[in-house]
């Protein structure tokens, strides 16, 4: 089953790279049951074939090794954009960390989401159906943003891990994920399909990379793997699209919708919905009402 996107402007304020959570997520009709009388309005004069949802899309708040970077470059460094992009990428290969959760400031910033998503969902913001990325860092926003709803909140109890939703892959450790057991092991009430299989079916390493210095070393299995470069933009694309198809049939007559992942693959996510370029800071919100056409 095929789909194609569009956005519709007017429900929320456009996109402001510096907007809090809570003005992000105010609708511009002002109020939450006025947004979902207009939201319903919308649906019933769509044809058949033709959804309209809200896609509540969050970037991961700071993980470990954004700390790292942190630590490593200086906030005067002087780099061009590109020069930064290569630093980063010098210190996630000769400072590796495996799958690394939330630091102590990612932990702060998923507190500071999670009271602004309490705050709307006390107005009358629906509990969206959920989906996630498998990473650590990912799962631990979910768990701080949508894990513990309001009292009385009506909606969905756990979110479903798409391994679809992760970042960008190869060659960085922090990109590789943890055996399904432990993952699961540490977040009872995640949904995983079936199909997900125990190891990381993807990852692969990469040359001038100090593995030997992460943390916690990943199953001997992953390590041993052909060597190749990171995943290119073509290839994020193409998993875009394959995610999202996946979510809008888990979705099927769900209007709300909610996806944790990460920036790299959200720039590719934005594009194949037919948004406007935006790259999100660790721990920003972004909603987006979007037409989602079934092509026969």
């Amino acid at each position: 089953m095929a789909y194609s996107y569009s956005t519709l402007p007017g429900f929320f304020p456009d996109y402001m790279p510096d907007a809090t959570p809570e003005q992000a997520l105010t609708p511009v009709c002002g109020d939450w049951p006025a947004l979902r009388a207009l939201f319903a309005d919308a649906q019933a004069n769509c044809p058949p074939n033709v959804a309209i949802k809200l896609l509540l899309v969050a970037r991961h708040c700071q993980g470990e090794h954004n700390a790292m970077d942190e630590l490593h470059i200086p906030k005067n460094h002087g780099f061009t954009l590109t020069e930064h992009r290569k630093e980063m990428g010098r210190i996630g290969r000769h400072h590796p960390l495996f799958d690394p959760g939330l630091s102590p400031k990612g932990q702060d910033q998923a507190k500071a989401l999670a009271e602004a998503v309490k705050d709307q969902t006390m107005k009358g913001m629906p509990v969206p159906m959920q989906f996630v990325s498998p990473a650590k860092r990912a799962v631990e926003t979910w768990q701080a943003t949508w894990g513990t709803p309001p009292a009385g909140a009506v909606g969905h109890s756990g979110p479903m891990v798409l391994e679809g939703l992760r970042e960008k892959l190869h060659v960085h450790l922090c990109n590789a994920r943890r055996p399904l057991s432990v993952l699961k092991a540490d977040h009872a009430r995640l949904i995983c399909p079936p199909q997900m299989a125990e190891l990381d079916p993807w990852w692969q390493p990469g040359e001038d990379c100090r593995y030997e210095r992460s943390d916690t070393q990943p199953p001997a299995e992953q390590m041993q793997r052909e060597l190749r470069g990171r995943e290119t933009e073509e290839e994020m694309y193409s998993r875009a699209q394959t995610a999202l198809g996946e979510i809008m049939r888990h979705s099927e007559g769900q209007a709300y919708v909610s996806i944790t992942s990460h920036s790299y693959f959200l720039k590719e996510l934005f594009k194949v919905l037919g948004s406007p370029s935006r790259e999100l800071r660790e721990g920003e919100i972004c909603p987006l009402v979007v037409r989602v056409e079934t092509k026969a």
